[in-house]
């Protein structure tokens, strides 16, 4: 179990601070107290916690850019003002043994001191957005306006003296007005922004609150009783707030775990508070009328301060348009970028609690099945695992991981094909573990166009190696046709062995024949082409497919009563031929019957070769002719079968059409124009 770190270390510069400001104020006290009292200390001592404020604004200035930079900055300036109007302050009373006049030099500088604080505490604390729109500002003005028009009315027009000038009362009512102005701000960041920068935004708060008690006070004594400048209380306020200053140079921004309150209910709140400080203003201005108590600064106040919340509430609803009309631009870029996807056969899927909420059109081509069966699933991992959710579970848990990146699956779609799939996730919240986005790309091609090169190079080296042991052989049947060609001549013979020797000097030829072949191949198939029996091409073909037909396979035959010749390569014609009827054989599992029919057809010799398999579809037959297409599964064949033969009769400026249908059977017609440039040639069987 990992040990929590201690509260004094985690924040090591505020406690420091504060133990500081304690003892500090507990020492300024007793001096205060002691008799006589020490009014240098008094005087003096106002002066250390802005310096100490001012000294300290170098940690935070360091370690900020930006906003947050300029904000230390004019906290800093801020002090320094106030510091400034302490020392002319405790020269009037110290040097010129005379109380400072009020107002004075000294409230000069208080005063230019607020034109900081506020741009200090909103760089401070509002997000740059809010600090953009300026609402913080109006916020403020409110909550002055109303406090000082009640303030006015009920302080200061009936208790100030009468000969106390406009300027008078206006410069007494402005610090306790600001200070709750800047109260105003920090209350409104706090809540609005759900606890962002909690720690820094209490401790300026609580300057804030100490100065308003303060200023209060100090307003309402200057009203009643003239100002008396002696220690006391007040002087604890003030030097209070200096130090909770300095505490918040040391308070780091850090956001806090809290939440908060919804966004709508802030937002319904930050809506109707303006209206809740107007109101009260208004009724006070109205009731007041009725009993023949009018008061102009409360009336034209009251109509100020509704004239600032319509002002507010306009801004508000400008910067909600404009908002409204930034997330439309999003949500169309986003629909823009589901399209583009989309187009590009990328399917997207956004999951919510491990259901489906969203699926593009490419998901639906890729997943085959429709959105709303996609979307009714109880978990998103039935559709990449067949319904078999248990085993693809994990797998998918470990995609959603940060450290993990794009993994590939193959899933069975509804209608039982096999997809392979390049799939990749990402979270959409950091916080909500099982909300994320899913891009799946379909590699079923780029992987069977893979796997099928693998085997045209496996073929390729077989080819090579099929050329060198032709030649080897070739070599081999070339002394043993010389051999059995010396011994023919030879009349040292009987008549048996003459009829034995010409039985292995035709193997030795058939050999030949097919080492012949064997070296075409590994050449690329590159041959002469001459007149070539086509009634012989189908009864070879024939003869060599008949070892390889089971039983249950019985072969029609059909030729026509006339030879029929063509221009082209009497081996590659029969490689071509014996392609299709093994594949018509392949189509048989269980038997059938297998039928070869040749004819002439005007100047065309047409070789017809029908089975009574199971047919194809029109999605396969769209491809059957396609390299390394094949519906076998793994080492049932290469898809070249019926690729090769149909670039054979290619070749041969022919034509090889199929017609198929499911559980009838298929049938290839290979179309090949006769010899003697598109003569036809029919000779008389022998």
């Amino acid at each position: 179990m990992a040990r929590s770190r201690p509260l004094v270390g985690e924040h090591r510069r505020e406690f420091v601070v504060g133990v500081v400001a304690v003892a500090f104020l507990a020492a300024y006290a007793a001096c205060m107290l002691s008799e006589p009292a020490s009014y240098v200390a008094y005087n003096f001592g106002y002066q250390v916690p802005a310096m100490v404020g001012i000294a300290l604004a170098i940690i935070p200035v360091r370690h900020s850019r930006g906003r947050e930079r300029a904000g230390w900055l004019l906290l800093a300036v801020m002090l320094a003002m106030w510091n400034i109007a302490d020392w002319v302050f405790a020269g009037y009373t110290v040097f010129l043994d005379r109380d400072a006049p009020f107002p004075g030099l000294p409230d000069v500088f208080y005063l230019a001191g607020y034109v900081a604080f506020f741009p200090a505490v909103a760089c401070l604390l509002l997000p740059p957005r809010r600090l953009a729109r300026g609402a913080w500002m109006l916020d403020a003005l409110i909550v002055m306006a109303a406090a000082g028009v009640i303030s006015w009315v009920y302080l200061i027009e009936p208790a100030a003296a009468a000969n106390s000038s406009l300027r008078d009362k206006l410069v007494a009512l402005s610090y306790p007005v600001f200070d709750l102005g800047i109260l105003a701000i920090v209350v409104a960041a706090v809540y609005q922004e759900g606890g962002a920068h909690r720690e820094r935004a209490t401790v300026i708060g609580i300057a804030a609150t100490l100065l308003v008690f303060a200023d209060g006070a100090y307003t309402y004594s200057w009203a009643v009783a003239e100002l008396d400048n002696g220690a006391g209380l007040l002087d604890l306020l003030w030097l209070s707030g200096y130090w909770s200053f300095a505490l918040a140079m040391v308070t780091p921004g850090r956001p806090s775990a809290a939440q908060g309150r919804g966004v709508e209910f802030r937002g319904a709140v930050s809506f109707l508070l303006p209206y809740a400080v107007a109101f009260p203003l208004v009724v006070i201005a109205m009731v007041k009328a009725a009993g023949g108590d009018q008061s102009f600064v409360l009336t034209s106040g009251a109509i100020g301060v509704m004239a600032l919340v319509a002002l507010r509430q306009l801004a508000a609803f400008a910067s909600n348009r404009a908002l409204l009309g930034r997330l439309r631009q999003d949500k169309e870029d986003r629909d823009a970028l589901l399209r583009a996807q989309s187009d590009l056969g990328e399917a997207l899927l956004i999951v919510d609690g491990w259901r489906i909420v969203f699926a593009n059109d490419a998901a639906t081509q890729l997943l085959g099945m429709p959105v709303e069966e996609m979307l009714s699933l109880p978990s998103w991992a039935k559709v990449l695992s067949g319904g078999d959710e248990d085993d693809s579970v994990p797998v998918f848990q470990q995609l959603v991981r940060p450290s993990v990146g794009a993994l590939e699956a193959s899933f069975v779609r509804p209608d039982g094909k096999r997809v392979e799939v390049e799939i990749a996730a990402a979270r959409m919240d950091g916080n909500a573990p099982d909300r994320f986005t899913v891009v799946a790309r379909d590699i079923t091609a780029r992987r069977e166009t893979e796997r099928a090169l693998h085997q045209a190079r496996r073929l390729e080296s077989l080819g090579l190696l099929a050329g060198g042991v032709a030649h080897d052989f070739n070599n081999i049947l070339t002394a043993i046709l010389i051999t059995t060609g010396i011994l023919k001549k030879s009349n040292v013979h009987s008549e048996e062995d003459a009829a034995a020797l010409s039985l292995v000097e035709d193997a030795a030829r058939r050999g030949a024949g097919i080492t012949s072949r064997l070296l075409s191949f590994s050449r690329g198939g590159l041959t002469e082409f001459g007149r070539v029996d086509l009634n012989g091409v189908v009864t070879d073909t024939l003869r060599l497919a008949r070892p390889g037909l089971t039983p249950a396979v019985t072969v029609q035959e059909e030729l026509p009563g006339v030879h029929l010749y063509v221009n082209g390569d009497r081996e590659q014609l029969e490689q071509a031929l014996l392609n299709i009827v093994i594949n018509a054989r392949d189509a048989m599992p269980g038997g059938g019957v297998i039928a070869i029919r040749l004819a002439l057809e005007g100047k065309t010799a047409v070789v017809r070769v029908s089975d009574t398999g199971m047919g194809m579809s029109v999605e396969t037959r769209s491809h059957i002719f396609e390299p390394f297409f094949t519906t076998k599964g793994p080492g049932g064949g290469t898809g070249l079968g019926l690729s090769t033969a149909y670039g054979i009769v290619q070749g041969h400026r022919g034509k090889l059409l199929v017609e198929s249908e499911p559980g009838v059977g298929t049938t290839f017609t290979m179309r090949l124009p006769t010899a003697d440039a598109q003569e036809a040639v029919a000779a008389p069987l022998a």
